[in-house]
């Protein structure tokens, strides 16, 4: 609503209907963040897990350990989505279980995701092959940023990242979606088996996947 339109009915409304017309513009237009954070009635953002097994070595047994992810979906909905539903195999079956990172950088990320080749190739969505890049709002501010990973702009597919530093320099490239909240001692083991050329040197399997 522009300043004349606001100036002409606050001239015909008093304070009180003033107050109720506001109350029922859209979010997108009026609500400010304070307002969506204090809703009490506002939907939780959901939590997804990893079931993770690090391959053993001569000297060392295998070791499992969970991962748990909060999605941003107050952000990101449809991004979100996308691997929520990759996480609990909702749709056509498609999910990450049984699949593993292929590329693992020490003090940059882990890779995951492609649920049909396994090296980084293919890329595959719920919404079909890829999907468009839904916002750059959230940025990469440190260890254990979830966010997509995608061959340029808007084409994002099963693909992601789970950031070990701070990587600012991604920002406003890749959509950052998530957030991990327990278990970055997992991925901090996963990282220790990677290389500066991305390659594991153990792999990293996600042996079981869903939402809490």
């Amino acid at each position: 609503m522009d300043n004349t339109t606001l100036m002409d009915n606050t001239t015909q409304m008093d304070n009180t209907t003033l107050m109720d017309t506001t109350s029922q513009m859209d979010n997108t237009s009026q609500m400010d963040n304070t307002t969506q954070m204090d809703n009490p009635t506002q939907k939780e953002n959901p939590r997804v897990f990893f079931n993770v097994s690090i391959e053993g070595g001569l000297t060392s047994p295998e070791t499992y350990g969970r991962i748990i992810m909060e999605l941003r979906s107050d952000i990101v909905p449809r991004t979100c989505e996308n691997f929520r539903a990759l996480c609990t195999g909702d749709v056509n079956g498609l999910t990450y279980k049984g699949t593993y990172f292929y590329r693992v950088i020490p003090n940059f990320l882990c890779q995951g995701g492609d649920i049909h080749e396994q090296n980084g190739l293919r890329n595959r969505s719920i919404y079909g092959d890829t999907f468009e890049d839904e916002n750059f709002t959230l940025g990469h501010t440190g260890p254990g940023n979830l966010t997509m990973s995608n061959t340029g702009p808007n084409s994002n597919g099963s693909q992601f990242c789970i950031t070990t530093a701070k990587t600012q320099w991604l920002d406003k490239k890749f959509v950052v979606f998530g957030q991990v909240v327990e278990g970055m001692d997992v991925v901090r083991r996963m990282e220790k088996f990677g290389m500066r050329t991305g390659r594991a040197v153990r792999k990293c399997t996600i042996l079981n996947c869903g939402q809490l």
